[in-house]
């Protein structure tokens, strides 16, 4: 069943790039950092990007830096060819330095975004991971966006860990401007999310499944089977899917819902007997049943409970928020447009089952 859950998924994940660099920006403050790099014989991005970063993995943010020279496929490299190598974190240095070409800085537009505080939280992988060195594949989507943005100045991504501040107390608070990864319910009846946020273009799409105990009897071909169960899902975690399309399960207390802090309390309720079900995203869950070692102990339904897309979000109460949400889809169009974010979401998919792989 999980298999087969793995590749709908899998070119749902595909699809959603017709809807995408790394999560560290370019830095040019040292004037002798990055520079030109001309391919060898026998070299491939991977063996560059050890080369130049010291670190295999960053082979992504050369081909998406390159992509107008090396095209989609990315094993497509020859002899001769000049890939230009940002600086990342102080290296490279030693490189040729790129031509200065042009009229040189133009000013900045005085109604661009400075300084725009940008809000994030991690245990959400392979979406936003605080941990991981790319910070997750939505957070370099949404790092690649800003910086694409001709009306975006300056911005700071930052993760607060406990997403149930984000909405009211930080964003609608006033202590940030913009937020992510967040789902869109239903907004054509009245919801507090709707009611309260903008949302930006798509970032992904993705099913929401129930991980349920191996061995347990727990079926879910239709809505009628979910009454009186037990599930979980961690607080500042979205709701909507379970009161949408007439299931009104909470509001007619068709189910009961646990809500701890953290994904791994979920999975403890779990095989606990506490709770019948974690109902969750499949790339979540996923990664929570590995870390935890529960391969051989959770299983997954089949049926999933929803297909859910991911956001970026503007408070209404922000002095500009239509222009910022617009600043922002500007950006993500531009990385579409460029292939970026397309590169982003398959080498981010294909990266998390590998992983899942090898563990």
């Amino acid at each position: 069943m999980m298999q087969k859950a793995k590749s709908f998924l899998t070119a749902l994940a595909l699809s959603t790039c017709v809807l995408g660099s790394s999560g560290v920006s370019a830095q040019t403050a040292d004037v002798d950092c990055g520079g030109v790099y001309t391919v060898k014989r026998g070299d491939w991005l991977s063996k560059i990007a050890r080369r130049n970063y010291g670190n295999y993995e960053r082979w992504s943010v050369i081909w998406q830096d390159n992509i107008g020279t090396i095209g989609d496929n990315a094993d497509l490299i020859f002899p001769g060819q000049e890939l230009n190598i940002s600086c990342i974190e102080g290296r490279p240095t030693g490189l040729p330095q790129h031509e200065v070409v042009g009229p040189g800085p133009q000013p900045v537009d005085p109604n661009a975004f400075s300084d725009l505080r940008v809000l994030t939280g991690g245990d959400y992988a392979p979406f936003t991971d605080e941990g991981a060195e790319d910070k997750g594949m939505l957070y370099v989507v949404v790092d690649r966006a800003l910086d694409a943005s001709n009306d975006v100045a300056s911005y700071k991504i930052t993760f607060v860990n406990d997403w149930s501040r984000h909405l009211d107390e930080l964003l609608r608070g006033g202590s940030y401007d913009l937020g992510f990864p967040w789902f869109q319910p239903d907004c054509s009846t009245s919801n507090s999310r709707c009611d309260n946020f903008i949302f930006s273009e798509p970032l992904f799409e993705m099913l929401i499944v129930m991980f349920v105990r191996e061995g347990n009897r727990f079926v879910f071909n239709e809505d009628s089977d979910i009454e009186g169960k037990t599930l979980c899902r961690p607080s500042g975690y979205f709701t909507h899917d379970l009161e949408k399309g007439g299931r009104l399960w909470l509001t007619r207390d068709v189910i009961t819902l646990k809500q701890p802090i953290t994904v791994a309390e979920c999975f403890n309720m779990l095989i606990a007997g506490e709770v019948d079900a974690v109902a969750i995203n499949e790339f979540t869950g996923r990664v929570a049943v590995r870390d935890l070692g529960l391969d051989d102990s959770v299983t997954l339904v089949e049926n999933p409970l929803s297909i859910e897309a991911l956001h970026a979000l503007v408070p209404k109460n922000h002095d500009r928020a239509q222009e910022l949400i617009d600043a922002f889809n500007e950006g993500l169009d531009d990385i579409r447009e460029r292939n970026v974010f397309q590169s982003i979401i398959r080498g981010g998919t294909e990266r998390f089952w590998a992983s899942l792989r090898s563990s």
